[in-house]
């Protein structure tokens, strides 16, 4: 079962992009991501914390629509994929980690890096991204 926290569309070209953010119930299972994802589900556990993820979603949502795009000419066919980026205090990514990586994801993961995000209430922020593709 999937709880979604955030969720957004985004058209490029024929193919429709969607944005979530989630918490998805579940023991974790000891991988890297799995171990990163329950530290999510604390962060988001607390309303700055909920807040906090409402305003990371809005500007990935507004910045990362034409990085998709770029990553997806560079990468071939996109594949959906599920992403945990760490969020130091100035609102830098200073690591993200693929459930599944792949050149997609690598090239997402690259581009967050460069940018930065609004300053989470505490640090490190962990932020679960869900990205489908689909019609």
């Amino acid at each position: 079962m999937l709880r979604a926290t955030a969720v957004a569309a985004l058209c490029w070209g024929a193919t429709v992009v969607t944005f979530r953010a989630a918490g998805t119930p579940g023991s974790p299972q000891g991988t890297e991501f799995d171990q990163l994802l329950v530290q999510h589900r604390r962060d988001i556990s607390t309303p700055a914390g909920k807040a906090y993820e409402d305003a990371f979603m809005a500007h990935y949502q507004t910045n990362f629509g034409a990085v998709l795009g770029a990553c997806i000419q560079k990468s071939g066919p996109p594949t959906s994929f599920e992403v945990i980026y760490v969020v130091d205090k100035d609102g830098h990514v200073t690591k993200g980690v693929a459930k599944a990586p792949t050149t997609l994801t690598a090239c997402v993961v690259e581009a967050a890096q460069r940018d930065t995000f609004p300053k989470p209430p505490f640090s490190p922020f962990h932020q679960h991204i869900i990205q489908n593709f689909g019609p």
